[in-house]
C-alpha cells in the first residue's frame, strides 16, 4: 500500500471511526525483503458529531474609550472534533440584554472590539466553532466599562494669529479634537490693554476666523477649553494681539486704465490694462464685449483678478470692441474703461479625412469618406487620396469626382461641397467590387486645394 525511504509513513484517505491493521518489512537495493514486523492496530477518530469544548479564561487585555481587547485560553480538541475558529459575543450593560455575535476569528485567541462607545458597560463571551459548523457553549463572562475619553491633556497649545484682513482675524491652536468631549470658546477684547473679554464664537476644531471686525483696529484674543459633558473649563491660552488691515478707501473703485489688445489670433483676443494700487482693497475686473466696429450692446464675457484676460471662441476675420470695469468686494463698480477695437485674423483652413465601410456583401461593398475642415478659417476646395486593399475597384462615386479607374483614387470636391467653414464637414460615398464579403481596408489623406 506504500513505501518509505525513512522510518515514518503517513497513510491518507482513510475512513473516520475505522480500525486498520499495519505491518512493515524492509527491502534492500537488490530487491531482497525481510520478514514482516508484528501487526499493529490503529483506529481513526470518529466524525465530528459533538460540539468542541468551550474556550476558557476569557480576559480583558486592554480597554480604551472606543476599543476593548480580549484574550482567551487555548481549547484542547475533543476526539475527532477540533475547533477551527471562535465566535465573539457581546451584550449591553452590566446585566440583562442578549449576547449577540459581533465577530468571528480563525485560529486566533485574541480580538479587539473597536465598535464600542465611551463611558459604556459591556459583557463579553466567546464560543468555539468546528469546521462543520458546530459551536460550543459560552466561555466565562467578562464585564468592562469603557472610559469617557474626556481627560484633557495639559497644557493647551499656544494660540497664534494665522491671517488678518481689514474685517477678520484667523486664529489657530493645538489641543484634542473629540467633539463629544472638548469645545473651545473664543474670547475677544478691544484694544491693546484691558480685560473686558467676551465670547465671540465656539468650535470643536482647532481654528477660528472672527469676521465683521473694523479695519485698522487692534484686538486681543484668548481661547478657553471646556469639557463638554461637565462644561468645566480645563485650560485657557495666553492672549494674542492682532490688528486688522487698513480698509479700502477707494469707493467707488477706480476704472481700469489703458485697456489694450496685446495679442489677436483668428479665434482669440488677449487684453491687458493698468490697475491702481489700493492697500486694503480687493478688486476684480469685468470684461465687456460688443460686436462690430460700432453699434451693438456690450455684454460681460469674463472676469479676472489680475490685469490680463484672453477671450476665446471668436470668429475669424471678425471685428469686436472691448471695455473693462473694476468691482470691489462690496459690489461697488467703477466707471467704464476706454474702448479697444480688434479684428481677428482670417485663419487658415486644413482638412482631415476618415474612411468606413457602410455595408458589404459577396463580391462588393459600399464605402464612405468623411472630409472635415480642421483649421480656423474656411476652405474653398479639398482633395482626398483613397487607397483600397485587395484589388478593390470603385464602380460608382457620389459627393466627389475622380478620374482614376484603379486604386489609389484622387477624389476632388463637387461644386456644392467644396466650401467648408471651420469645423464643417461633408461626405463622399461609393460602391466598389472586391473578392469576399467583408469589403476592403482603406487609407485616406486629405489636402486643401
Amino acid at each position: 500500500m506504500g513505501t518509505s525511504a525513512t522510518n515514518s509513513f503517513v497513510d491518507t484517505g482513510l475512513s473516520p471511526g475505522t480500525i486498520y491493521l499495519y505491518q512493515i518489512r524492509a527491502r534492500d537495493a537488490a530487491g531482497n525483503v525481510s520478514a514482516f514486523s508484528p501487526i499493529v492496530p490503529a483506529m481513526t477518530p470518529g466524525p465530528c458529531t459533538t460540539p468542541p469544548p468551550a474556550p476558557g479564561n476569557l480576559t480583558i487585555l486592554a480597554v480604551g474609550p472606543t476599543s476593548v481587547s480580549l484574550r482567551w485560553g487555548i481549547v484542547v480538541p475533543s476526539l475527532g472534533c477540533s475547533p477551527t475558529g471562535f465566535d465573539v459575543l457581546r451584550a449591553p450593560g452590566d446585566s440583562g440584554g442578549t449576547f449577540t455575535p459581533i465577530a468571528q476569528t480563525e485560529f486566533t485567541a485574541t480580538y479587539v472590539d473597536t465598535t464600542v462607545a465611551p463611558n459604556t458597560t459591556y459583557r463579553y463571551q466567546v464560543r468555539s466553532r468546528s469546521a462543520n459548523g458546530l459551536v460550543s457553549g459560552p466561555s466565562n463572562t467578562v464585564r468592562v466599562t469603557t472610559p469617557d475619553g474626556c481627560t484633557p491633556p495639559l497644557p493647551l497649545g499656544s494660540l497664534t494669529v494665522t491671517a488678518t484682513t481689514p474685517n477678520s482675524v484667523s486664529l489657530a491652536w493645538a489641543g484634542p479634537t473629540n467633539p463629544a468631549c472638548f469645545a473651545y470658546d473664543i474670547l475677544r477684547a478691544p484694544g491693546s490693554t484691558g480685560t473686558s473679554y467676551t465670547v465671540v464664537g465656539t468650535t470643536t476644531g482647532l481654528s477660528f476666523t472672527n469676521v465683521g471686525l473694523a479695519p485698522s483696529t487692534a484686538y486681543r484674543f484668548m481661547v478657553r477649553a471646556r469639557i463638554v459633558p461637565t462644561a468645566a473649563v480645563w485650560a485657557t491660552t495666553l492672549p494674542v494681539a492682532a490688528t486688522t488691515l487698513q480698509g479700502c478707501s477707494l469707493i467707488p473703485p477706480p476704472a481700469p486704465g489703458n485697456l489694450t489688445a496685446v495679442a489677436v489670433t483668428s479665434t482669440s483676443a488677449t487684453l491687458t490694462w493698468a490697475v491702481t494700487a489700493a492697500p486694503g482693497c480687493s478688486f476684480s475686473y469685468q470684461i465687456l464685449r460688443a460686436p462690430g466696429a460700432s453699434g451693438g450692446t456690450f455684454v460681460q464675457v469674463g472676469t479676472a483678478t489680475g490685469n490680463t484676460f484672453t477671450d476665446t471662441g471668436l470668429t475669424p476675420n471678425t471685428t469686436y470692441r472691448y471695455q473693462a470695469r473694476t468691482r470691489d468686494a462690496a459690489g461697488n463698480e467703477s466707471p467704464i474703461s476706454n474702448t479697444v477695437t480688434v479684428t481677428t485674423t482670417a485663419g487658415t483652413g486644413a482638412c482631415a479625412a476618415s474612411y468606413r465601410i457602410v455595408n458589404a456583401w459577396p463580391g462588393a461593398f459600399q464605402g464612405e469618406v468623411a472630409v472635415t475642415n480642421t483649421g480656423t478659417g474656411a476652405i474653398n476646395g479639398w482633395q482626398v487620396t483613397l487607397t483600397l486593399s485587395g484589388g478593390a475597384t470603385v464602380t460608382q462615386l457620389w459627393g466627389g469626382r475622380t478620374g482614376q479607374t484603379a486604386s489609389p483614387y484622387t477624389i476632388t470636391n463637387e461644386t456644392y461641397n467644396g466650401n467648408l467653414a471651420a469645423g464643417g464637414s461633408t461626405t463622399v460615398g461609393f460602391n466598389a467590387n472586391v473578392a469576399g464579403a467583408t469589403g476592403a481596408a482603406g487609407t485616406v489623406n486629405c489636402t486643401v486645394s
